[in-house]
């Protein structure tokens, strides 16, 4: 996909629901979004009654990224990084409180589709890989040879 200068009607859809949850956004929380949405990586759930009820921000990451993530303990820096692999850095979900439950299995059968799922919270990565329809918790991540 072509990086455009403008920002995608989806990043609209995201910022309203973090207002409706009383979310702040802080600066690098903004930047990810905005990649993510340029990217067309993020779903927002809706409901048939509701509308807009939840989002998946994600990023698909290298494994050369995921090194570098496990070295420093911080996200992907730059523009390129969040679409130049096929593992799946989440980068922000979001459910609105009556609707937790539908988002939810939407996100799941989102996320069935991914063969490898990064966790990154509060400085820890946890990378999970899919085998036979089901997802394990890789106990070490190997940095790439």
């Amino acid at each position: 996909m072509d990086v455009k200068n403008s920002i995608p009607p989806i990043f609209g859809d995201v910022m309203n629901l973090r207002a409706m949850s009383g979310l702040d956004t802080k600066a690098l929380e903004l930047v990810a979004l905005i990649n993510s949405a340029t990217y067309e990586l993020v779903e927002v759930f809706r409901s048939d009654i509701a509308g807009p009820i939840g989002y998946l921000a994600w990023a698909d990451i290298s494994k050369y990224t995921l090194a570098h993530m496990e070295k420093c303990k911080s996200r992907p820096r730059y523009t390129y990084e969040w679409d130049e692999g096929n593992i799946c850095l989440v980068v922000d979900v979001l459910f609105l409180k009556p609707w937790g439950g539908a988002a939810k299995k939407q996100m799941l059968q989102l996320l069935r589709k991914k063969k490898a799922i990064v966790i990154f919270r509060r400085g820890k990565l946890r990378l999970y890989i899919r085998k036979l329809n089901r997802f394990y918790l890789c106990s070490r991540l190997s940095s790439p040879q």
